[in-house]
């Protein structure tokens, strides 16, 4: 559909530019079929949350502002099915109210990153282990404590 929408610098930008411009590869867009939001983007985001051992906020985050700006702050999702990835974008009174990845909001989607060695035979562990130190959302498990935990969680 490539639908138009007014930017907030009151310039049209096609939602294919938007995407493309936010190094995303864009797919198509329709009407949303979700209540309360405008429009729904398929697309394929230019990288995966968790990129070799390291967490993608910043840039998920730059893309769902950069989008929401430039739609004049309308409610959508993002929609990448081959990550099985769903970003709700959801704007009031010309600014983002909240942001949802996959149901749960930005800020807890990226704060739980497990990370789990299965006998690499570089130094992938020590490296992991080092950003663990630095950052509190990166856990580093075997497989067992990793499985263990999965299987009990509620």
């Amino acid at each position: 559909k490539n639908t138009e929408v007014p930017s907030v610098k009151q310039v049209e930008i096609s939602i294919k530019e938007l995407v493309e411009k936010n190094g995303c590869e864009y797919i198509s867009d329709t009407e949303s079929t979700e209540e309360g939001y405008d429009i729904d983007i398929y697309l394929k985001f230019g990288r995966d949350p968790v990129v070799d051992g390291m967490s993608s906020e910043p840039y998920y985050g730059t893309v769902c502002d950069s989008i929401a700006n430039e739609t004049g702050y309308l409610s959508v999702r993002l929609i990448d099915e081959s990550r099985e990835i769903t970003v709700k974008i959801k704007c009031s009174n010309g600014s983002v109210e909240s942001v949802y990845i996959n149901d749960v909001t930005k800020e807890e989607y990226f704060r739980n990153i497990l990370v789990v060695d299965l006998k690499s035979k570089d130094s992938t562990k020590e490296i992991i282990k080092r950003l663990e130190m630095e950052y509190d959302n990166i856990k580093v498990l075997n497989w067992k404590d990793c499985k263990d935990m999965i299987d009990n969680i509620e």
